[in-house]
């Protein structure tokens, strides 16, 4: 498929040859939330109107192709407003790694030089501790188990397991 990118700031168009992979990639961004879900969550954010403007542009970063328009940069703030709303912990994690290796990079010479070991690192710990933080939040384990209770009357206890196992072994083995 032959799909074209406008970008939304200077109009500028860029045109390319998707492969099927890549086509079926751009046809599961497509849907989602609507416009004015995401403006409302947006303008809900504890940020400055300056980072409120620049998620509003990524969000009307669009992508034509196969005669229809496929709004990417919206999916991608669909997709981070989920990840955060699912995974608080791991985000601040995260974020924190980031501006930990943006403070780094600041440091003339030396900054240049670490940045490519502290950055991984840095995120990757941020990640871990916040994972483990949501993983061990009581509303997650809530959540987690009410969304497998339903599966509970498929999993026998203990003692009925044992009284069916002997059961079966009376049947299969002759009794002298």
């Amino acid at each position: 498929m032959k799909i074209e990118a406008v970008n939304p700031e200077t109009g500028r168009k860029v045109a390319a040859e998707l492969s099927s992979e890549q086509e079926a990639l751009l046809r599961g961004l497509d849907g989602g939330v609507s416009d004015s879900g995401l403006d409302a969550y947006i303008e809900r954010l504890k940020l400055s109107p300056q980072y409120q403007a620049v998620v509003s542009r990524l969000k009307k970063l669009s992508v034509a192709g196969g005669g229809k328009t496929f709004q990417v940069g919206k999916r991608i703030v669909e997709i981070a407003v989920a990840l955060q709303a699912q995974f608080p912990y791991a985000t601040f994690g995260v974020m924190l790694g980031l501006v930990i290796s943006l403070v780094v990079t600041a440091i003339p010479v030396l900054g240049t030089l670490i940045a490519g070991v502290v950055t991984p690192v840095a995120v990757g710990l941020g990640f871990a501790i916040g994972i483990t933080a949501d993983i061990q939040d009581k509303a997650l384990y809530k959540k987690i188990s009410s969304a497998t209770a339903r599966f509970n009357p498929y999993r026998p206890s203990i003692t009925e397991a044992k009284q069916a196992l002997e059961q079966l072994f009376r049947t299969l083995v002759p009794q002298t």
